[in-house]
């Protein structure tokens, strides 16, 4: 069964939250009389999946497809392709495979295109990310280094 969501909202909630860092809110509408959804992200988010899987930064929509529907996978250290107990292609992999079938279950409509004040304050060329691949790969040398895990 498919559960279709309609974009209602997208704002910046930081100041309300008396958050640290900024944090993105959407706010989702099943249509069906519940109560409103929201699903609540740091704006660093996609850099920071950018680096520990590889994804292509200019690819907008897998990061924000990311950032809708990594509250229903199991990202657990007990996986097999856990980021950092595989090299970044197989974690790349299992992430957008994770992904393409949560998308079949879970469609989130944006009809007044609300996605673009995301897309619009996205930096890809941020230049935190190198420095977060970097970490991301030193994180994944020390696994490597004290088990038989990857070493790239």
């Amino acid at each position: 069964m498919t559960t279709n969501y309609t974009v209602t909202a997208v704002r910046d909630v930081s100041a309300d939250l008396k958050a640290e860092q900024p944090i993105w809110m959407i706010e989702l509408d099943r249509g069906d009389g519940s109560l409103l959804h929201a699903v609540c992200f740091p704006h660093e988010l996609f850099g920071l999946r950018v680096a520990q899987y590889g994804i292509d930064p200019e690819d907008f929509d897998s990061l924000l497809g990311i950032a809708l529907h990594e509250q229903y996978m199991d990202l657990g250290p007990h996986r097999p392709d856990f980021v950092y107990h595989v090299d970044e292609k197989t974690a790349r992999d299992g992430h957008l495979g994770r992904l393409a079938e949560l998308r079949k279950q879970y469609t989130h409509n944006d009809p007044d295109n609300l996605f673009e004040k995301i897309r619009s304050a996205y930096d890809p060329n941020d230049p935190k990310n190198e420095e977060r691949r970097a970490l991301v790969f030193s994180i994944r040398m020390q696994k490597a280094m004290t088990t038989e895990g990857p070493t790239k």
